[in-house]
């Protein structure tokens, strides 16, 4: 009987070991690729902050404003081009400030005062001469920025200014960090940073919405693995998260940056395969020491007969199980929404990568890319000429299977007329696999967009008649740079709600056009349209024909 259970017990360890083992590599592969891509993500910021700071036009603007004297006309090209900045690369806003600090030009007109967090950053970037990103923050909007900010500088290197570009983290970091490839009920990143003695969140928690920045413990509390990782801890552990509960947890540094990245998985999803089997281990340990019980008198080579027996009965249970772990692993990459493909490179004599083989891919590979019958087969053979077309790829892939470094990369994949959003690893030398989406409606989007803001820039400058727009929501009123020639008032003098317009109606006139206008609003018309009186910087009124949708 102690046997038996001495048995039973040490395969049981034997089977927890090696579950938690291959449940840890899932967590830490996982870690590791989204850390590389926050790693790409802050890199491809800064670069956009730098290459704005290059630019020879710009340097030249900002020279000619650096007078002190304003001039519309290049600050209207200053605003453009940031408009279509902002939208090809998705930032929430974006601005050129004066080295005083002044907003020489930004593209929303109501643009807040410069945060603090903003201002540091542009201190860095004065003393190490490079584009830095700042701390992520919470604006006055309470939306949660992290600005990428460059100076300016002339070929004397005299600083002219600076740029400055606001990133919305709800926007592509935040949904980055808290996406898991495969479903878990207990599985979440979290992005971490040590401010003082305690250890912040700079991302929301799965089961704690809204805690971006603002849920914070002491290091002194080592058991968060949270506090572990910004201690320098690297690697497993186990602790408790921020609901007590105990998890199995993989951390690693962002590099280049204050940043840790916490992957982790609740220990009881985790061990619910360890705990089945230790029910069917314990079942039939304790069948075994019934039968042994029951048996004894029949002699001990009946005994020993069914303890084989039984012990083979244990042995196949196992190996069925095994198989059908398996086959869930396989269910869950073949449902995978991503395309997925394993490959191994091949090099010419020189060392080159000229081709690769597809070892193993998706159900949604052949969907997204409409390649069938893949395995087995040379790219190349199936599609003739992708060596000419897209040697991007090749050296992507090549490097990758030969250096064993992840990179995320967003490829136009001209052989299919497709934009695909890459991530590239390996997991042996020679071998890569490659994890895609197809991103060709996003990316068309964007385009649509830059167009559709250079129609409307064009139209704006062609016309002499002041154009407006109104958040209801926000109570925001923008307008066109005419405003000030018929009326007057400079932008920067002018409130930013309705009440700017409506207190400069004329008394006679302001019941009368303000109720209109919020019959229209309320009842959802087409449009509306008012001839109305409307005061000038100077105190004359002008007659005024408003018309809008």
């Amino acid at each position: 009987t102690l046997v038996l259970l001495a048995g039973g017990y040490g395969y049981y360890r034997i089977e927890v070991d090696a579950i938690q083992r291959a449940q840890y590599g899932a967590v830490a592969a996982v870690g590791r690729l989204k850390a590389d891509e926050i790693q790409q993500w802050r890199r491809e910021r800064i670069g956009d902050a730098a290459v704005v700071a290059q630019n020879p036009f710009i340097i030249a603007a900002l020279g000619e404003l650096s007078g002190g004297a304003r001039r519309p006309a290049l600050l209207a090209q200053l605003r453009k081009y940031l408009k279509i900045t902002a939208a090809a690369n998705r930032y929430a806003d974006a601005a050129f400030i004066a080295p005083d600090g002044r907003v020489l030009v930004a593209v929303n007109d109501t643009v807040a005062p410069i945060d603090s967090a903003a201002r540091l950053a542009v201190a860095a970037s004065l003393t190490t001469r490079r584009a830095v990103l700042s701390d992520l923050y919470r604006g006055r909007d309470r939306v949660v920025y992290i600005d990428a900010v460059a100076v300016v500088r002339n070929s004397a290197g005299r600083p002219l200014g600076a740029v400055i570009l606001w990133a919305d983290a709800h926007a592509y970091l935040y949904p980055l960090i808290q996406a898991w490839p495969t479903p878990s009920r207990s599985a979440e990143t979290v992005l971490v940073e040590r401010v003082g003695n305690d250890v912040v969140a700079l991302s929301d928690l799965r089961y704690q919405p809204n805690t971006a920045l603002r849920w914070r413990r002491p290091l002194s509390q080592t058991n968060y693995p949270a506090a572990q990782a910004v201690l320098g801890r690297v690697g497993q552990v186990e602790g408790l998260d921020y609901r007590g509960v105990k998890v199995l947890a993989d951390l690693r540094p962002i590099a280049g940056s204050p940043w840790f990245m916490v992957a982790k998985v609740d220990s009881g999803e985790l061990l619910a395969e360890a705990r089945y089997r230790a029910v069917l281990i314990g079942l039939i340990v304790g069948s075994l020491i019934l039968l042994a019980a029951a048996v004894t008198a029949s002699g001990y080579r009946r005994k020993q007969a069914g303890i084989y027996r039984e012990l083979y009965e244990l042995e196949r249970e196992s190996q069925a199980s095994l198989r059908a772990s398996e086959a869930r692993y396989r269910s869950l990459f073949e449902h995978m929404l991503n395309g997925f493909a394993y490959c191994r490179m091949e090099y010419d004599a020189a060392g080159r990568p000229v081709d690769f083989v597809y070892l193993d891919v998706n159900e949604a590979f052949t969907r997204l890319t409409g390649l069938s019958g893949a395995v087995g087969k040379r790219v190349s053979e199936l599609i003739p000429g992708i060596r000419e077309l897209s040697p991007e790829l090749f050296d992507l892939y090549g490097r990758v299977a030969s250096t064993g470094v992840p990179e995320v990369v967003e490829f136009d994949f001209k052989s299919n007329r497709q934009w695909l959003m890459l991530s590239v690893y390996s997991s042996e030398p020679g071998h890569f696999a490659a994890v895609f989406d197809d991103i060709t409606d996003r990316r068309r989007a964007e385009e649509a967009l830059r167009l559709s803001l250079e129609r409307f820039q064009m139209a704006n400058q062609a016309t002499f008649d002041v154009i407006w727009d109104f958040d209801v929501t926000a109570d925001t009123l923008w307008r066109n740079d005419n405003f000030q020639a018929l009326f007057g008032d400079p932008p920067e003098e002018v409130e930013p709600g309705l009440q700017s317009w409506t207190s400069r109606l004329h008394p006679d006139d302001r019941d009368r056009v303000r109720q209109g206008l919020r019959s229209a609003l309320d009842s959802s018309a087409a449009g509306w349209s008012d001839t109305y009186r409307f005061r000038r910087r100077d105190g004359t009124y002008a007659v005024v024909e408003d018309r809008g949708r």
